[in-house]
């Protein structure tokens, strides 16, 4: 994936290309073709969309462009690097003020990111954000903006990246991955196709469980 992402200095990634390597990855790891694309996203592929991979190298990229431009007296100017990171940036939720990106109480100078100490911070940061998007697009991820059916009536928690860390965590069992990325058809929501049959948890043979259900008996 590194090789697609290198070099995006003028030029981003098309469409085509990024939904093809994404499938690609899908096909990789299992389809998990009852999973919510937006959480797919948010767990799996913080690292391996191309996109999201091209926005965080453009950011260190145009740090040390800019700092070895000033190392030799050139003349600063923006260019397209500026305006696609810039892009990138605002449209996860950072905010650009007296020289600073900002957002949820962190905030960092471009030049801030030439330093390898503190771009680990930066770059977390960034991905944290990239996140958080993914996860209010819980709320209107299906076709035309319309709400998922899952999501009618109830209200989004706020992002909180700890409990994100945890289910992360949880995430190297295979059981956790499907059941946090919605791969799991529960017996209640396959009752609701089905009304003739018994639906039961395979683990317990409770009938018509639920989705967290199966968090607190298999997990």
């Amino acid at each position: 994936m590194g090789v697609y992402a290198y070099g995006r200095i003028s030029v981003g990634p098309q469409a085509g290309l990024s939904k093809e390597l994404h499938q690609t990855m899908l096909q990789a790891i299992g389809r998990l073709p009852y999973g919510v694309p937006q959480l797919k996203k948010l767990l799996l592929f913080m690292h391996l969309d191309l996109i999201e991979m091209v926005l965080v190298r453009q950011v260190r990229l145009l740090a040390r462009r800019n700092f070895a431009l000033t190392s030799f007296t050139i003349t600063v100017n923006s260019c397209t690097l500026d305006h696609m990171a810039q892009l990138g940036l605002r449209k996860y939720g950072w905010i650009s003020a007296n020289g600073f990106w900002s957002r949820s109480g962190f905030s960092f100078r471009i030049s801030h990111c030439v330093d390898d100490v503190q771009w680990a911070r930066i770059a977390h940061e960034i991905r944290d954000s990239i996140r958080q998007w993914h996860y209010c697009r819980l709320m209107t991820v299906r076709k035309k903006g319309t709400m998922r059916h899952e999501m009618v009536g109830q209200v989004l928690p706020p992002f909180c990246a700890d409990r994100l860390a945890l289910v992360r965590r949880m995430r190297k069992s295979t059981i956790a991955t499907l059941l946090a990325t919605g791969s799991i058809s529960s017996a209640a929501a396959r009752l609701k196709g089905q009304p003739t049959h018994t639906v039961v948890c395979p683990c317990c043979s409770e009938p018509g469980a639920h989705w967290g259900h199966y968090w607190r008996c298999w997990l």
